[in-house]
């Protein structure tokens, strides 16, 4: 990994989250040379992953590979499988972002990477970030398999033709409401999925793509699935082109 080493990053200001147990944040930053041409992807994983999860470690090792100038932020949280609650995690997300952006505030680039069901946090985030007028701190959004919503993965796309809208027990996860609702103001983004994905089908990828703003990307990888999309720049269908050419577009 070079010059790139993982750190605690200011344990102390993260309360514990309910229902997580020894969950850290750590940082894959390494030392601002004040060129002002440094990225920083604050990255949010999938479901039952966590920092130290070896196919995160890859993909994170595989772009900052290809792409010198880019590092990571990550941080661990307690998914689905773990029993946490949506506002719990929401939460942690943006304190996460406020607190290094304090410290990198106008020296680096920052995208944010939500992968499967980190894309909830991460449009949370960007949420966030648009109602108080800040949306202009980040410079897009990549999100890789999202769902529209927890409702939409047993009655797909309901929300086009319900005549009401589902209570909100049974609409949790909601990407697309979030989407729909900052549609005007949404970041440069880019969607990635497996066409093979029998968790999350494409169609999901699909319907959220519709309410993206100019300059966004779609990429369908047709031989992959949804735990098995390889970054490797030598693999079939890797996504790692196409994810450098939207960080790097100017």
């Amino acid at each position: 990994m070079g010059n790139y080493i993982i750190t605690k990053i200011n344990q102390s200001a993260f309360p514990p989250v309910p229902g997580a147990v020894n969950h850290l944040l750590y940082s894959y930053l390494p030392p601002l040379d004040g060129n002002g041409d440094e990225i920083v992807i604050l990255h949010s994983y999938g479901n039952m992953e966590t920092c130290k999860d070896r196919g995160l470690q890859l993909r994170v090792n595989i772009i900052m590979k290809r792409m010198k100038n880019v590092s990571f932020v990550l941080y661990d949280y307690p998914t689905r499988g773990e029993g946490t609650n949506e506002t719990a995690v929401n939460e942690m997300i943006v304190r996460v972002y406020e607190s290094f952006h304090i410290k990198y505030k106008d020296k680096k680039k920052i995208y944010l990477f939500g992968r499967s069901i980190g894309c909830v946090p991460t449009c949370h985030l960007v949420d966030y970030l648009i109602q108080r007028n800040r949306i202009h701190e980040i410079q897009g959004v990549i999100l890789q398999s999202p769902m529209c919503s927890a409702f939409s993965m047993f009655f797909p796309f309901c929300h086009d033709y319900l005549c009401f809208t589902p209570l909100p027990c049974l609409d949790q996860l909601n990407n697309l409401k979030i989407i729909q609702q900052n549609q005007t103001k949404w970041p440069r983004t880019m969607i990635i999925s497996g066409a093979l994905d029998v968790l999350v089908s494409p169609a999901h990828c699909r319907h959220l793509f519709k309410f993206m703003p100019k300059h966004s990307v779609y990429l369908m990888l047709t031989t992959r699935d949804h735990n098995n999309i390889d970054y490797n720049e030598n693999a079939e269908d890797s996504p790692l082109r196409e994810l450098t050419l939207f960080i790097e577009y100017k």
